[in-house]
């Protein structure tokens, strides 16, 4: 292996992972090669693949950072607030790196411990909510489509439009859920 240039004495997996997130977010996944944040951060190829490992390891490194203290339970009082609250955090994230979250649709694998301890947060909300058995899992389910969905659909009119009043919040978002929760619930206990 190459001494690594004096410019490259800075590197870091953390810088590397954190420009190529933007990277992501702006670009789109094509856009994500070492040779391509190797030239836009002064260095080799070699250097980033020397830090991060593989191109896999770069997105599951991704995920992490996207994801990062996502499945934190909220102190609050409230019946359905814990569970609002959480999943707004996740659409925030979702909105925000729309990208990487089609990467993780078709490749599952990039699914990390916090996103499962995420679904496991959700479930345990569910249960508190008094959603038994086997339609906790569809209960699951549903909110975890509606997220994705809402999420494409916010990425979509903002691509299509300058104009802020035409674009979706997550304070819709958490207005539908909210919705969605109390029916669904209603018709699970």
């Amino acid at each position: 292996m190459a001494r690594p240039k004096k410019t490259q004495s800075s590197l870091s997996k953390q810088i590397i992972v954190e420009h190529a997130l933007s990277l992501l977010d702006e670009s789109g996944p094509k856009a994500i090669s070492f040779r391509s944040l190797a030239e836009q951060l002064g260095v080799t190829a070699m250097a980033i693949k020397h830090h991060v490992g593989s191109k896999e390891q770069l997105f599951q490194d991704l995920v992490s950072l996207a994801f990062k203290d996502i499945a934190i339970e909220p102190a609050t009082t409230s019946a359905n607030e814990p569970l609002l609250m959480i999943m707004g955090r996740y659409c925030q994230r979702v909105v925000k790196h729309t990208n990487l979250l089609n990467e993780i649709l078709i490749n599952p694998t990039l699914i990390d411990e916090q996103l499962s301890q995420l679904n496991s947060l959700i479930i345990e909300q569910l249960q508190k909510a008094g959603v038994k058995g086997e339609k906790q899992l569809v209960v699951l389910g549903v909110i975890v489509d509606y997220t994705h969905g809402f999420a494409f659909s916010m990425a979509a009119i903002k691509q299509r439009t300058s104009r802020p009043e035409n674009s979706l919040s997550i304070a819709d978002y958490v207005q539908g859920l909210e919705l969605l929760v109390k029916g669904l619930i209603a018709q699970s206990t």
